[in-house]
């Protein structure tokens, strides 16, 4: 297979359009922190991009076994054997120090906090073989898209920030939950962790849902420190209720409420956030 031809395999393997996720919160962050040039835009992009290809590539490299046996994920490039498994390790050390030259260009925070990134960017695709809380680290890991551009830009942490940051991880926590069901089956067979393997499918649901009401409390915080009228607030919650609903009434919507509804709500967050900051 020519060089082009891999490439594209590559990026169809990562789903780098999945970075819609968490585009949206990271021009959030900029927002959030002010006093940014231009050029900042696309420095802390390439951060972002470089977490993104170097976050997934691990996850596809360290789970290429798991995946080749899985129905849902056995067609992956990687899984097939299409792609040779050592170019995902370059290419995942390739970006973290990318990453972290990002991080180096800004202030000593940034470098402070660059291996806490790598170290739950390495250690996440592991932990579902150990620990059903891996949904919870995934929120973590995605809510250094709004912290990251925040703390190169400021130098700092405050508690706006940290509020926000919870209402991510609890949200990505949330979706990621009900992302897992479609695997549920194959997880209980080959003994790997997650919370519906935990706790059952009907439950789990409950549990995604409990994880959005508080997104939407901390969301509901946030606005009144940042004096953003709270009402804005509104349609956010209105997603969230509506994508638990949806699987609750049956799973078939899975995709529509994990992948569609949830680029909507972060899509959604950036234009609110940006018109409340501008008429507050």
């Amino acid at each position: 297979m020519r060089f082009y031809g891999k490439i594209v395999l590559f990026l169809k393997d990562i789903k780098l359009e999945h970075t819609l996720f968490s585009l949206p919160f990271f021009l959030s962050g900029i927002i959030i922190a002010g006093n940014f040039k231009i050029s900042d835009i696309f420095i802390l992009l390439l951060g972002l991009i470089s977490a993104r290809i170097s976050g997934m590539a691990w996850n596809r490299y360290v789970d290429r076994e798991i995946d080749s046996l899985n129905p849902r994920t056995k067609n992956r490039p990687l899984a097939r054997g299409l792609i040779n498994p050592s170019y995902y390790k370059y290419i995942t050390f390739i970006n973290l120090f990318i990453l972290f030259l990002v991080a180096l260009y800004y202030n000593i925070l940034c470098v402070i906090l660059f291996p806490l990134v790598a170290v739950l960017i390495i250690s996440y695709p592991y932990l579902k073989r150990y620990t059903y809380l891996s949904h919870i680290v995934l929120g973590i890991i995605l809510s250094f898209a709004i912290l990251g551009p925040y703390v190169a830009l400021r130098n700092e942490i405050s508690l706006e920030i940290m509020i926000i940051s919870l209402a991510i991880i609890f949200w990505v926590a949330g979706f990621d939950v009900i992302y897992s069901l479609q695997d549920y089956d194959f997880d209980r067979k080959y003994n790997l962790k997650s919370i519906p393997v935990r706790f059952g499918k009907e439950f789990s649901k409950k549990i995604s849902f409990i994880f959005h009401l508080i997104t939407s409390i901390f969301i509901l915080i946030f606005f009144y420190m940042e004096n953003i009228n709270v009402i804005y607030a509104i349609p956010l919650v209105f997603i969230l209720i509506l994508e638990n609903i949806l699987i609750l009434k049956d799973e078939k919507h899975i995709k529509l409420s994990f992948q569609n509804l949830n680029i909507i709500f972060s899509i959604l967050f950036l234009t609110i956030l940006y018109f409340g900051f501008l008429t507050r």
